[in-house]
């Protein structure tokens, strides 16, 4: 159950909102994630983000569907952790993935931003690293795993925690959406710029992050920072003779 209130009196500034989530069944073993929304934020038949919309093309992964805009809307999430400890926060939330976004459970993610709450999630929110503040996670419905096993790109990812190798942490939660159970989500780190700084220690504005495009020139996205350095090596391999020990080197040291 979801209560949300708020003090209103004429001539006097609004309160804030504020909202609490119950639970009364305490016969559960994961940790549980609360979501409250605005209804139609999600699931107006026109606009929400959850939805198909009116422009979706007719079979899987209803490419043109509202859930493949990229739309942030508000939300208000609580977390009643196992050992009882709560954490809440007012962020701003987008469907996330590729084509699980077709899947009748979407992935979500959510962002701290200054606008609606606080500038990170300060929580240990993972167990298996000593990280305590995220400025993004992910809700993550198990992409191609969705309906099967729901945990075997998480389960993969525990593999490899003690292997030299990035991986993002992983978390079952039971998810509550508006106080109507939504199932199990698999909390996860988001690939960005923040995870690269938080893990390696590196100042945001030091990271460079392209990934690979077809509908951009070259095939190259910039996603964070600038692509000058990657062009300049690209341009540098491309006329050089590697085989040379002072060209090798200095690629290396790129």
């Amino acid at each position: 159950m979801v209560v949300r209130a708020i003090a209103i009196r004429d001539g006097w500034s609004n309160s804030e909102i504020i909202t609490k989530s119950y639970i009364f069944d305490d016969d559960y073993d994961l940790p549980s994630i609360f979501l409250t929304i605005k209804p139609d934020d999600f699931f107006n038949p026109d606009t929400g983000i959850y939805v198909k919309g009116p422009d979706a093309e007719n079979s899987y992964p209803y490419f043109g569907a509202n859930f493949w805009k990229d739309i942030e809307k508000p939300v208000h999430f609580e977390i009643l952790d196992l050992n009882e400890k709560t954490y809440n926060a007012d962020a701003g939330v987008k469907i996330f993935g590729a084509w699980s976004r077709g899947h009748a459970q979407k992935s979500l993610s959510l962002f701290a931003r200054k606008k609606y709450g606080p500038s990170s999630f300060d929580y240990k929110f993972f167990n298996d690293i000593e990280i305590e503040n995220f400025e993004a996670l992910v809700l993550r419905n198990s992409g191609n795993d969705w309906n099967s096993t729901m945990l075997r790109d998480g389960y993969v990812a525990t593999l490899i925690r003690d292997v030299d190798v990035d991986h993002l942490s992983y978390r079952p939660f039971q998810m509550y959406l508006n106080g109507n159970y939504w199932g199990i989500h698999n909390l996860r780190e988001k690939t960005n710029e923040h995870y690269i700084a938080s893990h390696y220690g590196i100042d945001v504005d030091d990271i460079d992050i392209i990934g690979l495009n077809n509908s951009e020139p070259n095939n190259i996205e910039l996603i964070h920072g600038s692509s000058s350095d990657y062009y300049d090596l690209h341009e540098f391999i491309s006329n050089r003779d590697l085989r040379d020990d002072s060209h090798f080197s200095y690629c290396c040291q790129k």
